[in-house]
């Protein structure tokens, strides 16, 4: 499954800007202003859209869209 859209869509809803002001090479706190709380936010509603799990280790650091998008994706592959 491809989540990609899904995860775009709830980022960019949490920040208030348009798809094509969100770049995949953005990090969610760095380049998009997100706090702690914005970030486990978007982890808890992707991981209600998407199905999936994710682990606490990874959101522990500042990560890309890119690599929200491919671990997600990798996750949802491997458990469905």
């Amino acid at each position: 499954m491809d989540f990609t859209k899904e995860i775009r869509e709830i980022i960019v809803e949490k920040f208030g800007i348009t798809d094509s002001e969100l770049s995949n090479d953005a990090k969610l706190s760095q380049d998009l202003g997100g706090d702690s709380l914005d970030v486990v936010e978007i982890i808890m509603e992707i991981e209600s859209k998407c199905n999936v799990r994710v682990d606490d280790m990874f959101i522990r650091e500042d990560r890309t869209v890119r690599e929200v998008i491919n671990y997600v994706n990798k996750l949802a592959n491997e458990e469905g």
